[in-house]
């Protein structure tokens, strides 16, 4: 674990990280105190905000991992009607009308900078699942 998330940080000492929560130390010493406590437990506790605190508010921009890219997907379906349809109550209680028949798609790759990494792809046809 420690070798897979050594650059996670600057900081190129070496760093040693629980297996259970993956909490980060800097000595061996600290990470098996912390271990003695943290393997005991089976979930992770969870703390709600009080009526005081129920914003929350991320502080540690620091600990940010760069998007190199982001991805901007949409399909588009055409809806057919259904005209026959037997009802089975033990699957489900709702009476399908239409079905959705999907007939295609674009996206387009945003770089970091927000400009796109390539032209926008847009596709039509029966295939356009496959």
């Amino acid at each position: 674990m420690n070798r897979l998330l050594y650059d996670l940080t600057k900081h190129k000492e070496e760093k040693f990280y629980c297996d259970y929560c993956l909490h980060r130390f800097s000595t061996e010493e600290g990470l098996e105190n912390h271990q003695l406590d943290c393997r005991n437990q089976v979930i992770q506790r969870i703390r709600m905000p009080t009526e005081e605190e129920k914003w929350l508010k991320f502080s540690n921009h620091r600990f940010q991992l760069p998007v190199p890219y982001s991805i901007y997907a949409d399909f588009e379906c055409i809806l057919e009607k259904v005209s026959s349809y037997e009802m089975n109550p033990e699957i489900s209680s709702t009476q399908s009308i239409t079905r959705y028949v999907p007939c295609g798609f674009a996206y387009v790759v945003v770089g970091s900078n927000g400009r796109m990494v390539k032209p926008p792809t847009v596709y039509r046809g029966e295939d356009a699942v496959d």
